[in-house]
């Protein structure tokens, strides 16, 4: 267990530390963590506070979650080592992951204190599926909480050790109730669930399709209904589209890759696409930082504010932003 003390950042405090830019119809505030290689903005809640992830150059390769301070310092939250936050509501709570990419564990951090979400989830885990580990994507300001949960088939030879098994999205609602998806748009037993607003409806990603003998899988965004109906969510042209944060709104921000010669969100064209912004009628803008090669677009707020991460087309860095649309600064 960690505890931070934590301050809140009004939205008008001024970012001129970090830098400003604008880029077609949104303007960006550049935030990065002191000496980090990655800084990525994750959360801006309507209170202020803004939350993330970076790489601590105190340590080697330590991944640390953090919130912003006044001044604009990178205030650190630690659970166990490994620290990723992915989101914030208005009142401070914050969610994400910790410990080994194949232990990781599920929390909620809220007064100064981290809680443990994995056991709730593990016992809503149906039969015959095992839990593994999870993580907790997003939240809103009524304290529901998604994310993802990997098992394994025990009945199959799955094992947690072995890379083996798949991924379930789930809801938890403030008092712990916790329902496991199991059944996504396209029945493919893949799923992402990554952010979720206060009407319920939830931003994530489905396995479409597999082809085994090209070792290729096709990845398709979702809009989930709180009565558990889909709304396909792809770019134009792209290869693989995720959706990763909705606001009360309606308004969502996500990721796109586009195919090249190597294939797919592949090692080799990783950087191979931008982040977009779906309108509340459907319509989808390019997010891409001035001058970068790649965009990432994590959560958007009420008012509209788009957190997230880019390749700094001056260093090796890779810093965070907030956006909004330019009519809106």
């Amino acid at each position: 267990m960690s505890h931070f003390c934590w301050i809140v950042v009004p939205l008008l405090v001024s970012f001129a530390q970090v830098g400003s830019a604008s880029a077609g119809e949104f303007a960006y505030k550049r935030i990065a963590c002191a000496g980090a290689a990655l800084t990525l903005v994750t959360g801006i809640s309507e209170s202020g506070i803004v939350v993330g992830t970076y790489i601590d150059p105190t340590g080697i390769g330590r991944i640390r979650g953090f919130l912003l301070d006044a001044s604009g310092a990178c205030l650190p939250l630690d659970m166990y080592g490994r620290t990723v936050v992915y989101d914030v509501n208005n009142g401070g709570q914050i969610v994400g992951e910790s410990g080994q990419l194949d232990r990781s564990v599920p929390f909620l951090y809220q007064n100064g204190v981290f809680f443990e979400l994995g056991s709730q989830i593990a016992a809503n885990v149906p039969a015959p599926y095992q839990y593994c580990r999870a993580s907790a994507m997003g939240i809103n300001n009524r304290g529901q909480i998604v994310g993802t949960v990997h098992v394994v088939s025990p009945d199959l030879g799955e094992t947690c050790t072995n890379q083996e098994g798949v991924d379930f999205g789930y809801i938890r609602e403030p008092d712990g109730r916790t329902t496991v998806i199991t059944i996504g748009p396209y029945e493919s037993h893949s799923l992402e669930f990554n952010g979720i607003n206060e009407s319920g409806w939830v931003v994530g990603m489905s396995l479409k399709s597999y082809e085994a003998s090209a070792s290729r899988q096709e990845n398709n965004s979702f809009l989930r209904s709180p009565s558990g109906t889909y709304i396909e969510v792809q770019y134009p042209g792209a290869c693989e589209t995720r959706l990763l944060g909705i606001n009360p709104a309606g308004e969502a921000v996500g990721i796109f890759f586009v195919e090249n010669e190597d294939g797919c969100n592949t090692p080799d064209n990783i950087f191979q696409g931008a982040g977009f912004y779906r309108a509340k009628d459907g319509t989808l803008s390019l997010l891409r930082y001035p001058g970068s090669t790649w965009t990432t677009a994590m959560k958007i707020n009420a008012s509209g504010w788009i957190s997230g991460s880019f390749v700094d087309p001056g260093s090796v860095a890779m810093p965070g932003f907030i956006a909004r649309k330019s009519t809106l600064f």
